[in-house]
């Protein structure tokens, strides 16, 4: 683990403070590690949100065009993939 000198301002602080007051973390450095690992997570979605979001409209545009929006490369057979599908819906019933 690596350490990372941060400067918060007094209002941070309150409110670190105030969540481990309140029970939420141990301490300030719990609270601050898990408040950035949250920050963090979230800002992944969001960019593999917007590249997913990015990814839709590119196969959308290519499909109105009339090109071929994708292509599945996979060594399995069609009836191969068909019955995967179907082992899978049985174990779910």
């Amino acid at each position: 683990m690596a350490v990372v000198p941060t400067r918060f301002d007094k209002e941070t602080i309150k409110e670190i403070d105030e969540l481990v007051k309140a029970g939420l973390y141990k301490n300030r450095s719990e609270a601050i590690k898990k408040l950035v690992a949250e920050g963090l997570k979230r800002k992944r979605i969001k960019l593999l949100d917007n590249d997913l979001s990015a990814l839709l409209e590119e196969m959308i545009k290519k499909s109105r065009s009339g090109e071929q929006p994708f292509r599945i490369l996979t060594k399995k057979t069609a009836a191969d993939l068909v019955s995967e599908g179907r082992h899978r819906d049985e174990t779910l019933h």
